[in-house]
This record gives structure tokens, C-alpha cells and sequence, in this order.
């Protein structure tokens, strides 16, 4: 597959969905407003304490949820017995596959801090069976280095946000954004948070599509095209 024309660039891809007012990120329903408009997805998915793979960002419960606590620590139970802010669940990563069912290609961003193979190897083994586009990516060198080893003809990236710590997991963040800690990883594209490009980092990899996250207006969108070759949206809907 020629990557560069490929639905990774040629379809702008909806981050966590088209959300509004009545549905949060990685929710059914902001899931089915992007299907409606035949929109890429990028999930977000990260494993609780019994190996469940649920549809969720952040770390910690309390910016979505009107919980405290981190997210690794639920069960699957406690998933189902809590509501997001906006009065929907907090969908599995079964789930999101199962009403998606192949109708728009997915992005999966995999949201581990540690390393255990475990979370991977679980969104690998549900992703085998589905009859559907996917890509995948990370942050975490780790996750990277355990696909280009096991599964290199998956297509995978690298994804670096705009992250709030000086440490994510065992990693500095300022290495991170500079893409240091990658040379032993087979990246297919890199997604690099919008406001960070373009810089001198991510133009070692000029042979890759470079995706900008997090757009959240049409005039930030406008100014990044020269610099991206696609990009995840929000808030918005880009136009061209």
C-alpha cells in the first residue's frame, strides 16, 4: 500500500469522534456522528486492572467523569456502573469495533505508561479479528519496538502529544518530542501534536506522512497545511 495515498492522508480523521455538547471523545454516539459523515476515527484505548481495553485518554478519571482515581485501577464492572459528564458510558474497545464494523477505517492509539506487552498484544489479537481498515500508534517507544518486532506488516506510528509532564512513564517528554527514543522502531507515519509543527525534528522523517492532532479551528488548519499531510480534528469541521 502507497501510504501517501492512502485514507491516513487523504481523509481527515476525527479525534475521538465528532463530539459535541451531548457526547465527550471515545463515546458511542460521537463514534456514530463521524460514521454518519465518513470520517476516519482515532480511539483512544488503555487497558484497566483485569485486562478489559476500554475507549479512554487520560489517565486519571476526574476530567471526564465526576470520579477520582486513575483509570487502571477499575474493573470492567466499575466501567459499567460510570457515567462521563455528559450521561453516556465508557465504551470497550469491543464495543467501538462492533458498532464502527468496518464502515470508516480507525486509527488506534494505544495508551500505555508502562510496558507489558499485554495491552498490545490484547488490541493486536481483537484487531486480527476485525473486518476493517486500521492503523495503530503510540507515544511509547516500547509499544513501537514490540510491533516492528511481532507484527511489521501492521501499519503503525508514532504520536506525540503536548504532554503536561516533564516524565511520561519511564520516558522524558523533551526527548519524546524530538523523536530520540525511536531508532529502533519501523514507523509508518507520525502524528505530532498541531502547535509543535512544524519544527526540525520530524523533518528526519521526511519520507513519512506527518499527521497534525488536536486542530481545533479552520484557521490553525489553514496554516498548518504546508507543513502536514493530513491531520485529527476537533470542534470543527475542516475545509479546504
Amino acid at each position: 500500500m502507497d501510504i501517501f495515498d492512502s485514507w491516513l492522508v487523504n481523509n481527515y480523521i476525527a479525534d475521538g469522534g465528532l463530539c459535541d455538547e451531548t457526547c465527550l471523545e471515545n463515546t458511542l454516539p460521537a463514534y456514530k456522528k463521524a460514521m454518519d459523515k465518513n470520517y476516519p476515527i482515532l480511539i483512544d484505548v488503555q487497558s484497566l486492572s483485569d485486562g478489559t481495553i476500554i475507549c479512554f485518554k487520560d489517565s486519571k478519571l476526574q476530567k471526564h467523569t465526576n470520579k477520582n482515581g486513575y483509570v487502571t485501577n477499575l474493573t470492567n464492572i466499575d466501567i459499567e456502573n460510570l457515567k462521563l459528564k455528559d450521561g453516556n458510558n465508557v465504551p470497550t474497545f469491543q464495543e467501538a469495533l462492533d458498532l464502527i464494523n468496518g464502515k470508516v477505517p480507525v486509527v488506534v492509539n494505544i495508551v500505555n505508561n508502562t510496558f507489558t506487552t499485554k495491552l498490545e498484544s490484547s488490541v493486536v489479537k481483537i484487531l486480527k479479528k476485525y473486518n476493517g481498515e486500521y492503523a495503530l500508534c503510540s507515544f511509547n517507544p516500547n509499544t513501537l519496538e514490540y510491533l516492528t518486532t511481532n507484527h511489521p506488516n501492521l501499519i503503525f506510528g508514532i504520536k506525540i502529544e503536548d504532554f503536561e509532564n516533564k516524565i511520561e512513564g519511564s520516558y522524558k517528554t523533551k526527548k519524546l518530542k524530538k523523536l530520540k527514543y525511536f531508532k529502533n522502531s519501523q514507523p509508518k507515519f507520525i502524528m505530532y501534536y498541531n502547535s509543535g509543527i512544524p519544527n526540525r525534528h520530524i523533518k528526519k522523517f521526511k519520507n513519512l506522512p506527518i499527521i497534525a492532532t488536536d486542530v481545533n479551528n479552520q484557521e490553525r488548519y489553514l496554516k498548518l497545511v504546508k507543513y502536514c499531510d493530513n491531520i485529527t480534528f476537533y470542534g470543527f469541521e475542516p475545509e479546504i
